[in-house]
């Protein structure tokens, strides 16, 4: 009596379970990924490519993306640019006016590399505009340098080549600003 009560208890266990899983799992494939926004740990060093299109143009190394359902600031990783705000600072305008012609309206595509935001809440990505390095490109034409600013260094062998191509060739801020580094 114990076996069968055992045996008919043990298949109702069973049913219930099959009862509560979903009779059809949909598979969804966007040709835009979601963003994720989990920190990676350290270690993994893997980048997360997203696709989006620049909505704003806010400085020389910053951007306002849009892909639909979510808005938001990038900080481009490993580059920085003369501010224009508060204080103007030497090819500051320029390499707003720059970045702007390179990404603004475009679809770009982002990677991230290790950090997710910085301390303002900017994602902290790498951008693509189809095969071209934007930030790799700000630095070779002279409107930025290459910064590291670790644990997000990924693509820093890159930029910092651009930089010295850039230097030894006098483009841009290495002429206009006296040499000087922002």
């Amino acid at each position: 009596m114990k076996r069968v009560l055992f045996v008919i208890l043990g298949s109702g266990i069973v049913w219930l379970v099959l009862a509560m899983q979903p009779a059809h799992v949909e598979e969804s494939f966007s040709t835009t990924p979601k963003a994720t926004h989990e920190i990676l740990p350290a270690s993994s060093q893997k980048i997360i490519p997203e696709l989006f299109t620049v909505a704003a143009v806010i400085d020389g190394d910053t951007i306002e993306v849009w892909n639909g359902e979510v808005r938001q600031r990038v900080r481009y990783i490993g580059i920085n640019t003369p501010e224009i705000y508060p204080r103007p600072e030497c090819y500051g305008a320029e390499a707003a006016t720059y970045n702007q012609t390179l990404v603004s309206g475009k679809s770009v595509r982002l990677e991230r590399d290790v950090s997710d935001t910085d301390q303002y809440g900017r994602w902290l990505r790498y951008v693509y505009v189809e095969e071209m390095f934007v930030n790799e490109e700000l630095i070779k034409a002279g409107y930025a340098h290459a910064r590291v600013y670790p644990p997000d260094t990924a693509k820093q062998g890159i930029l910092g080549k651009a930089e010295k191509t850039a230097k030894q060739a006098a483009v841009g801020r290495w002429s206009a600003c006296g040499g000087e580094a922002v």
